[in-house]
């Protein structure tokens, strides 16, 4: 389980991603439980998507989120990951993510 030499950057990033912000609680800061955090992989591209929804009515319709996190192969994932958790820590996450159906 500790050999994570198969990981890909997008894997790195997202593993890594989940661990933080249940670390970092910058989530429910702003009121926001995080529900998944998944890599997704595409022709040439690579992002993980951070889906969250309210901590009083996390299944509410029209109230789940989504952050699309684009991952680069040249930025350490330590590095991606800390960005992402500053730019929630500092406000509302909600204001830069797309609602979800």
């Amino acid at each position: 389980m500790a050999d994570l030499s198969w990981e890909e950057p997008v894997d790195s990033v997202a593993r890594l991603m989940r661990l933080e912000l249940a670390a970092s609680g910058c989530f429910q800061r702003w009121g926001w439980g995080v529900n998944t955090v998944h890599p997704l992989r595409s022709q040439g591209s690579a992002q993980v998507r951070v889906h969250f929804s309210p901590l009083e009515a996390p299944y509410a319709n029209g109230s789940t989120f989504v952050h699309e996190v684009a991952v680069a192969r040249d930025v350490p994932a330590e590095e991606q990951v800390r960005r992402f958790v500053d730019m929630v820590a500092a406000d509302d996450p909600r204001g830069t993510a797309r609602t979800l159906g």
